[in-house]
């Protein structure tokens, strides 16, 4: 069934149906099925995204293994689509605390706009310190807009938080 829903993914669904898709995959267990790891270097990056839900909140430490094992990865596709889930990887305890920041400033550096938009959106989670400003403040003046919108997004949080 994996394969099957994966594959409707892929079709261009409403975004709030990709949540019912969600459901099905934890339900089914399927963050144990290979046809999920792979899909985390699908052309589509639905697909790929779904997949690294998929595996964060299958409740299985063997996608939590996967996602980590992506953020290493040589493959592009793969380190973008861990990087989607990075929040979750830090606040499950995936990723160490102390090692965190080190891990989201290292994909704010990435060669990929996209890894470096979902490392940006993750400096919420952060004391705004002056590394985390400094961090922020690369991603302001980033040439790629998805980051500057990202880093603006983070800016105004810290602001409100006052």
């Amino acid at each position: 069934m994996t394969p099957e829903v994966l594959e409707r993914a892929a079709s261009g669904l409403h975004p709030k149906r990709m949540d019912d898709l969600l459901g099905v995959l934890v339900g089914i267990g399927a963050a144990q099925d290979p046809a999920v790891e792979r899909a985390l270097g699908d052309d589509s990056e639905t697909v790929r995204h779904l997949a690294a839900l998929t595996l964060v909140y299958g409740g299985e430490s063997h996608g939590e293994s996967k996602l980590l094992k992506a953020l290493e990865s040589d493959e592009r596709r793969e380190v973008e689509a861990a990087s989607s889930v990075l929040t979750e990887l830090i606040c499950f305890g995936v990723i160490e605390e102390d090692q965190a920041f080190d891990v989201v400033r290292r994909f704010c550096q990435n060669i990929d706009p996209m890894v470096r938009r979902n490392a940006v959106r993750t400096l919420v989670l952060f004391e705004d310190t002056k590394p985390v400003r400094e961090v922020l403040g690369n991603a302001l003046d980033d040439s790629d807009g998805g980051v500057v919108a990202a880093a603006r997004g983070v800016r105004e949080t810290f602001e409100r938080a006052g």
